[in-house]
């Protein structure tokens, strides 16, 4: 199951060393301990892929909120879009 399965992920990440988490799937139920930590080096491409990620995440997110805005807008002067044409002019 998803939700037990991302259940005991999150007990395993917020887990504190060496102390047991357990996790409860319908009948079944999971206990672990983590041990050691182990974080990656980080090198420079990785460093540079995030940085490009992370450039393309904020402009989604601002993406969403224009659209957000202007959905709000439309609702709010009655305006009616035409789709068709704006991607005929534009794309």
């Amino acid at each position: 199951n998803n939700s037990n399965s991302s259940d005991l992920m999150t007990k395993l990440f917020n887990a504190d060393l060496n102390k047991p988490v357990v996790s409860k799937d319908g009948k079944t139920y999971y206990i672990a301990l983590v041990r050691d930590v182990i974080i990656p080096e980080i090198t420079e491409k990785d460093k540079e892929a995030f940085k490009k990620f992370e450039a393309q995440q904020k402009q989604n997110f601002a993406n969403i909120v224009m659209d957000d805005y202007l959905n709000y807008l439309y609702k709010k002067y009655g305006v009616k879009r035409h789709d068709k044409v704006i991607n005929r002019l534009f794309n």
